[in-house]
């Protein structure tokens, strides 16, 4: 198994330096944002680097709903204000613990696979 580094469109992004995630949003546009949800920095991708970042992605993320959207055809603006619904909710303890927890074995697994091949 191949160590997964991400596309350089994802490395160069700005991030927010006390922490944040990475969001592609349902309108193409890869969003990194800061601990407290606010776009820090945002790429509008075309469909085959949409499909660069969700082949990229841990298994455990939802990749469905991604046909056809081309996150160039959205207005600069946009980017960094989204539509209602384009922003993941910023989650409960209890939602983040359980995301940590899911990532954190998706990252075991793919390390204890590298290590039996």
């Amino acid at each position: 198994m191949s160590c997964r580094i991400p596309p350089d469109f994802v490395r160069d992004m700005q991030r927010d330096p006390n922490g944040g995630s990475t969001h592609l949003g349902r309108d193409g546009v890869l969003r990194t944002l800061s601990t407290e949800y606010q776009v820090v920095d945002a790429r509008a991708l075309n469909p085959d680097q949409i499909k660069q970042v969700l082949d990229f992605l841990p298994s455990v993320m939802d990749k469905d709903g991604f046909d056809g959207v081309d996150g160039t055809k959205v207005p600069k603006e946009q980017w960094y204000n989204p539509a209602d619904g384009i922003l993941p909710q910023k989650p409960t303890d209890e939602e983040r613990e359980a995301r940590r927890k899911a990532i954190k074995e998706a990252n075991e697994a793919r390390i204890r696979d590298k290590n039996t091949v």
